[in-house]
């Protein structure tokens, strides 16, 4: 049962905190900004990742934090308000990404409605727009294995986890697609490195063990449905793996 791939990631972008306000402040590039707007933080973002939302890079985190006067190590802290400086260049860029993710929502809401031919249109539709967003890219390979298009996805995953290395749930699609294509070896790979990103996921360390059965590596497989129970000791999954734990004991 290694297809529970993760449903669509509702997707919110740059919430409307377009209404300008005034302000002054040291600017983040040459000249005056052409509009100044209020982004209210949400908990867990940083300097950097605001940068990356609003610029698409990170390279003005330290410039943003002054405009603020603000410590660039020091998270903003969530929920207040702060001023973000646009210049003509990135409203152009900000449009796009605007006009990426309606788009993107589109084909969230035809998956939600099992179109998933669709869905894969408006997807590909929004990443010709942004290409940086990777919640389009995820959904497309999501949308990819619904159809059981498993090769395509297998595309789109590996292009995305060099883009975001860090993110236990990409490699995780990506072991599942390489599973649907029996290519097992590949696949474990796949799950052993989300559980290096996170220890604690627990679709990976149940399809790792599913894929080193399928590999024959039965001594392996034991020890990660024990370690599986160990975190997992109640919900339905346990309950399968106990069943495959039993089985492989008693040969």
């Amino acid at each position: 049962m290694v297809n529970r791939v993760g449903t669509a990631i509702l997707f919110s972008i740059l919430a409307a905190a377009m209404a300008s306000c005034g302000g002054g402040g040291r600017s983040v590039s040459t000249g005056e900004p052409a509009r100044i707007v209020t982004h209210k933080v949400i908990p867990g973002e940083s300097w950097a990742s605001i940068s990356e939302d609003f610029y698409g890079s990170g390279l003005r985190t330290e410039a943003l934090a002054q405009f603020n006067g603000a410590d660039p190590a020091a998270p903003p802290p969530a929920g207040k308000g702060i001023r973000i400086p646009l210049f003509p260049e990135d409203l152009d860029i900000l449009d796009s990404r605007l006009d990426a993710a309606s788009i993107y929502n589109e084909g969230l809401d035809l998956a939600g409605r099992g179109d998933y031919a669709g869905a894969v249109e408006k997807f590909r539709e929004a990443l010709r727009e942004d290409s940086g967003l990777h919640e389009a890219s995820f959904n497309l390979a999501v949308t990819y294995q619904k159809l059981g298009l498993h090769s395509n996805a297998e595309t789109v995953l590996e292009d995305l986890v060099t883009r975001e290395p860090g993110n236990a749930e990409y490699y995780f699609a990506l072991g599942n697609s390489r599973f649907h294509q029996g290519h097992y070896s590949n696949a474990a790979r796949a799950f052993r490195r989300a559980l290096d990103i996170d220890p604690g996921h627990l679709t990976s360390l149940y399809s790792l063990a599913v894929s080193q059965e399928k590999m024959g590596e039965e001594s392996k497989a034991e020890g990660n449905w024990k370690k599986y129970l160990e975190l997992d000791p109640d919900s339905e999954w346990a309950d399968e793996a106990r069943a495959r734990l039993g089985t492989l004991e008693k040969k």
